[in-house]
């Protein structure tokens, strides 16, 4: 694979040596888990005064949850405008403008990759999903969660593929490096997560084989959009779409609840949306 150098070394520009990097990352990382501790604790406390019904009072207690990329998203526009004198649209590309038609592609060729994924999962058991739409619910959970978990999707990419790849690729420009790399540090922070607890081995691995499938994809672009679409919709689907309920977004609404599938089964499909999405993405020249 041949990585872009212009999206690895925009962290060549402003104020760049290594103890900042360092120091930003730690920043960063304690800004987000400092909202999201705070906001756990405020989403809990207000819920518990509210006093909701149960879809209700779920949604509360998960905005809480998600208030933390609002942290992770503070600390990173601090840290590039105090720390290094760049800006925060330079952990996505080295244009002066987003490129929204790749956001768009990736977000639409890993939609039609999960939709196949649920048809042919319905298909084969169909007892396994409930509707459980409910219009209430469904469109306080656009209005109050939608924007948050989107945001999620955006801050992580920021910090892992813009800021924490930006700042290895200054020292290690191999593929054989920075992808194994990508996909570690993807997995870290998931690892708290109900999913895991629930499946065990298989589903650590299909967290790092996103947060991998996610560094090629950037690396492979030049540019972060195609991994930000992909990411966005990845997580959108499983609040609003279908749901399962050992999901850390299981106190959203979405449209249909099913049973958590086999984890290796998962990791399985999981596996084989990246394979086609690089292939489907990838096919022609390099966008640029």
């Amino acid at each position: 694979m041949h990585e872009p150098a212009s999206f690895l070394d925009a962290a060549a520009t402003g104020r760049n040596s290594a103890w900042r990097s360092v120091a930003g990352a730690i920043v960063v990382f304690v800004s987000w888990q400092v909202a999201a501790v705070s906001g756990t604790l405020a989403g809990v406390g207000l819920a518990s005064v509210l006093a909701l019904p149960a879809p209700y009072d779920a949604m509360v207690r998960l905005a809480g949850v998600f208030m933390a990329p609002i942290g992770l998203l503070s600390g990173l526009w601090l840290v590039q405008r105090l720390i290094h004198r760049r800006s925060l649209l330079s952990l996505v590309t080295t244009s002066v403008h987003l490129a929204w038609g790749r956001i768009a592609l990736g977000a639409a060729v890993w939609a039609a990759l999960l939709a196949a994924a649920e048809i042919v999962a319905a298909m084969l058991e169909p007892g396994a999903y409930r509707l459980t739409f409910g219009a209430g619910p469904f469109f306080a959970s656009l209005v109050v969660l939608v924007p948050l978990i989107a945001l999620q999707a955006v801050g992580e990419e920021l910090y892992f593929r813009g800021y924490l790849l930006q700042a290895m690729g200054r020292y290690a420009r191999s593929s054989w490096v920075l992808l194994p790399a990508g996909a570690v540090l993807f997995a870290l922070p998931h690892l708290g997560n109900p999913e895991v607890a629930s499946g065990g081995w298989p589903v650590v691995v299909a967290y790092a084989l996103m947060g991998g499938l996610l560094t090629a994809v950037a690396l492979r672009d030049g540019r972060l959009e195609l991994a930000i679409g992909l990411h966005v919709v990845n997580n959108l689907a499983a609040a609003v779409v279908v749901g399962t309920a050992t999901s850390v977004i299981a106190g959203a609404a979405p449209m249909f609840t099913t049973a958590e599938a086999s984890p290796v089964l998962t990791l399985t499909v999981t596996a084989v949306q990246a394979t086609v999405f690089w292939l489907v993405v990838f096919r022609g020249p390099q966008a640029t």
